[in-house]
């Protein structure tokens, strides 16, 4: 892949992710196992795109996107909390 085509799948990845967390796609499964599922995924997805450096910076020069100025730290330490809370409910 192209740096450009790179930052640009990890934008749309990212704002999808953003969309899902936001309930835009999660109202049909409120309060269930999917649910929950869809949520630490997309968690995983932004925590590990923010923590990424290297993409963040590309896709800020390819795209003039910076993707850590989307969240605020409380904002990410949040996420962070939901996504273990929510994932111990999917632990066998």
């Amino acid at each position: 892949m192209t740096n450009f085509t790179e930052a640009l799948s990890t934008l749309l990845q990212f704002t999808g992710a953003m969309s899902v967390l936001s309930g835009a796609m999660a109202w049909w499964r409120k309060g269930s196992e999917e649910e929950d599922q869809v949520h630490v995924d997309a968690a995983d997805l932004i925590l590990g795109t923010l923590s990424d450096a290297d993409k963040v910076n590309k896709t800020d020069l390819y795209t003039g996107k910076n993707l850590r100025e989307q969240l605020t730290i409380e904002e990410v330490l949040e996420l962070h909390r939901e996504r273990e809370l929510r994932g111990f409910r999917n632990r066998n």
